[in-house]
C-alpha cells in the first residue's frame, strides 16, 4: 500500500521541525531550516508503515559487503543496549533507520520518537561506523614500476600495470642526454605502425633530440599488495593494442596525469597522551577536541577518566570542553551504572545531564541511584531533589519545596503536573504539604490531585479540613474531593461545613454533594450526629438531612422539632417549610403536624411561633388555636 506523507510532514511541522517534501514523495526534516542535506533526517513510505534515516557514511565501490559483516556486531550491541533502529546499508551509503511498522494515521509522540530515535542513534554509531569503514576500504596501489621503455620526448607516461610491446626494446642512449630526461630541447615523435602478411614492424622516426631510457628492474611485489576482488588484473600485449569488440564502447582516454600516492592517514593519540594534555590547562581544549574526534571517548570508562582528568574546576574554567563532554553525553547516553560512576567528577551541565540519566533508572537500578544522588549538593531549582521524587524516594515536603522553588506554574501547567500526579497516585500524602501553599490555585489544585489519587481514608483526612479554607474556589475543591470518594463518612464534614457556610454557591455545592452520597449509610451516620449532646453537631445534621431532600431523611428532621435547643427546633421548622414544596415530601412533613401545632401556640418565642403557625396554615389551610388544643 501508498502512504500519503502529507499528513505525516504536517504533524512533524507542528513539533516546529523544518520540513521539505522532495519530488519523490519522500520527506526531509531538520531542526534547522540551514542544515545541509547530509545532516536531514529523510522519511519515506515503507509500504505497511514509513521509514525515517540518515546517512552515516559514504562507501567506496566494492566495500558495501565487508562494511555491512562489520556493522552486524554495532547492531547487536545497540539493541541490547535497549536502541530504536539500526544500521544498515544501500547502495554506497550507510545510513542509520528507525520505522514504524503500522499504517498510519501516527501520533505526534510517535513521530517524536521516530525523528529523535534516527538523531539520537545515528549520532551515537557515527564514530564506531567511521571505524568500521576505514578499516574494510579498498587497499590503495602503490603505482608499478615503469614499464620496458620509455620515451623521454613528447611521450606519453606509461600506464601502471601496462606491458610494453614487443618492439620497444630498449636502444641506445645517444650522446648528450641525461638519465631523467632532455632538459628544455625540443623534439617530434612520429610514430608509425606497419603492418600484414602477419607480419608486424614499427618505424621510430626522432626529430630533434630524443632517448630511450632503460627500464628499470620490475618488482612482482607491487601489484599482489591488492586484496583479492579489489582490482582488475592487469591487461595483456594483445589486449592492450586490440581495438574494441563491436558493439562494444571504446577505453576511456587514459589519463595523462601521474598517479598519485595518497598521504597516510594520522595517526591516532593515545588516550594516555590526551589525558595527560587535559590535565594542561594550555592544551586543555584540544586535547578534548582530540579525545572527541578520534573516538577514545567510547571505550569502557573513557569519560569518567576524561572528567577525573580535567577536574571539576577544569570544566568550570573551559566551557567550550565542557560542551565537548556534553556532545559525548548527547550523542551517547550514558548508562545509569556510568553515570554514577561520572558523578563525582561533574560539574556544571555535565551534572545535569547525569542527574536527569539517573532519575530514568529502572526499578532494579533506582536504589543505586538514590543513592548517588541523596551524596550531592542540590542546586537552587532544586535538580536532585526532582529527580529523588522520579524515582519514587523523595524527601520529606519535597514537592513543596519544588513548587516554591520552580514557582506555581511549574506545577499548575508545566512538567510538574504530571510528576505530582504519579507521586500521588503512589502515596497521596507526598503532595498534603501543598494544601498550605499561600496560592488558591495550588491548593485547589492539590485537592483536586488528592481526588484522584483514589484513597478514600487519607482523602478525608486531608480534604476535612481544607472545608475551612479561606477561599470559597478552594472550598468547593474540597467538596468535589470529598464527594468522589463515595464514602459515607463525608457527611460530617460537609454537614459541618454547610451550618458555617455563607457563601450561596458554596452551600449549593455542599448540598449537591450530601445527595450524591450514599443514601441509606449517609442519613445513619447524620442520625448519629444529631444525637451528640453538642447543639451544633445536632443542628449541623438537621442542615445535612435538609440538603439531602429524601423521605427517608424527613423522620430524623421531624424529631428534631422537640430538640432541647432553640436554634436546633428553629432549623428543622425551617428545613419542613422548604421541604413541603415537594409533592414526595408531603407526607413524611404532614407527619410532624401535632409538634408544628403545639409550637405555633407557644407565644413564648415569637419567631418559632410565627414560622410554625405559617407551616401550620400551608399544611391544613388554617391557622391553629386554643380552642383546638383544648380539644385535642
Amino acid at each position: 500500500m501508498a502512504i500519503d506523507l502529507v499528513d505525516v510532514g504536517e504533524e512533524l511541522a507542528e513539533l516546529d521541525l523544518v520540513v521539505r517534501q522532495l519530488e519523490d514523495g519522500s520527506l526531509t526534516v531538520a531542526e534547522d531550516d540551514q542544515a545541509p542535506d547530509g545532516e536531514r533526517v529523510r522519511v519515506a513510505d515503507a509500504g505497511a508503515g514509513v521509514r525515517a534515516w540518515r546517512v552515516v557514511a559514504t562507501l567506496a565501490p566494492g566495500q558495501a559487503s565487508r562494511t555491512a559483516a562489520g556493522l552486524s556486531p554495532l547492531n547487536q550491541a545497540f539493541a541490547a543496549a535497549g536502541g530504536r533502529g539500526g544500521l544498515v546499508v544501500r547502495g554506497k551509503e550507510v545510513r542509520f533507520e528507525v520505522g514504524l511498522d503500522h499504517p498510519p494515521p501516527y501520533s505526534r509522540d510517535e513521530l517524536q520518537a521516530l525523528y529523535r530515535g534516527v538523531v539520537d542513534g545515528a549520532g551515537a554509531q557515527r564514530p564506531a561506523v567511521e571505524r568500521v569503514v576505514a578499516e574494510t576500504a579498498p587497499t590503495t596501489l602503490q603505482p608499478a614500476a615503469p614499464p620496458a621503455s620509455r620515451l623521454l620526448l613528447g611521450a606519453r607516461p606509461a600506464e601502471p600495470h601496462r606491458a610494453e610491446p614487443a618492439w620497444a626494446a630498449p636502444a641506445a642512449r645517444p650522446t648528450g642526454s641525461s638519465g631523467g630526461g632532455l632538459g628544455a630541447a625540443a623534439g617530434i615523435l612520429t610514430l608509425v605502425i606497419v603492418g600484414g602478411g602477419g607480419v608486424g614492424g614499427a618505424l621510430l622516426i626522432l626529430r630533434g633530440k630524443a632517448a630511450l631510457e632503460p627500464p628499470p628492474a620490475v618488482e612482482p611485489a607491487a601489484v599482489a599488495a591488492a586484496p583479492a576482488g579489489e582490482t582488475e588484473a592487469p591487461p595483456s600485449p594483445a589486449e592492450a593494442t586490440a581495438a574494441p569488440a563491436a558493439g562494444e564502447a571504446p577505453p576511456p582516454p587514459a589519463d595523462d596525469r601521474p598517479a598519485q600516492v595518497p598521504a597516510a592517514r594520522p595517526r591516532a593519540p593515545s588516550e594516555d597522551d590526551v589525558l595527560a594534555d587535559a590535565r594542561d590547562p594550555a592544551r586543555r581544549l584540544q586535547a578534548v577536541e582530540a579525545w572527541l574526534r578520534h573516538g577514545l571517548d567510547a571505550a569502557p570508562g573513557a569519560r569518567r577518566r576524561m572528567l577525573e582528568a580535567l577536574g571539576l574546576t577544569g570544566l568550570d574554567e573551559e566551557p567550550r570542553a565542557a560542551r565537548l563532554v556534553l556532545q559525548s553525553l548527547r550523542d551517547r547516553p550514558p548508562g545509569v551504572a556510568e553515570a554514577i560512576e561520572c558523578l563525582p567528577h561533574s560539574a556544571q551541565g555535565v551534572r545535569r545531564v547525569l542527574v536527569h540519566v539517573l532519575a530514568e533508572a529502572g526499578p532494579d537500578q533506582a536504589d543505586a541511584a538514590a543513592a548517588a544522588l541523596e551524596a550531592l549538593a542540590d542546586t537552587p531549582d532544586l535538580i536532585v531533589e526532582e529527580a529523588l521524587l522520579r524515582l519514587g524516594r523523595p524527601r520529606d515536603g519535597a514537592v513543596r519545596r519544588l513548587t516554591e522553588a520552580r514557582g506555581p506554574e511549574w506545577l499548575l501547567y508545566g512538567e510538574g503536573r504530571a510528576l505530582v500526579e504519579a507521586r500521588a497516585r503512589a502515596d497521596v500524602r507526598q503532595v498534603a504539604s501543598l494544601l498550605e501553599h499561600a496560592d488558591p490555585e495550588v491548593r485547589a489544585a492539590t485537592c483536586a490531585l488528592i481526588a484522584a489519587a483514589e484513597q478514600p481514608r487519607e482523602a478525608l483526612a486531608l480534604l476535612a479540613p481544607v472545608l475551612r479554607d479561606p477561599a470559597p474556589s478552594v472550598r468547593q475543591r474540597a467538596v468535589e474531593g470529598l464527594v468522589a470518594q463515595r464514602d459515607p463518612r463525608a457527611s460530617w464534614p460537609l454537614a459541618r461545613a454547610l451550618a458555617r457556610e455563607e457563601s450561596n454557591h458554596a452551600k449549593n455545592a455542599l448540598r449537591d454533594g450530601l445527595q450524591r452520597l450514599p443514601l441509606r449509610e449517609t442519613v445513619d451516620l447524620l442520625a448519629q450526629l444529631q444525637a451528640r449532646p453538642e447543639a451544633a453537631e445536632r443542628r449541623a445534621a438537621v442542615l445535612g438531612l435538609s440538603a439531602i431532600a429524601k423521605p427517608e431523611a424527613l423522620p430524623q428532621v421531624v424529631a428534631a422539632l422537640r430538640d432541647p435547643d432553640r436554634t436546633v427546633r428553629l432549623e428543622a421548622v425551617r428545613a419542613l417549610d422548604a421541604a413541603r414544596h415537594q409533592p414526595l415530601l408531603r407526607p413524611k412533613v404532614a407527619e410532624g403536624l401535632a409538634v408544628i401545632r403545639e409550637l405555633a401556640l407557644d407565644r413564648s418565642d415569637r419567631e418559632l411561633s410565627g414560622l410554625a403557625r405559617q407551616l401550620h396554615y400551608a399544611i391544613t389551610g388554617r391557622m391553629p388555636d386554643e380552642g383546638m388544643r383544648e380539644r385535642r
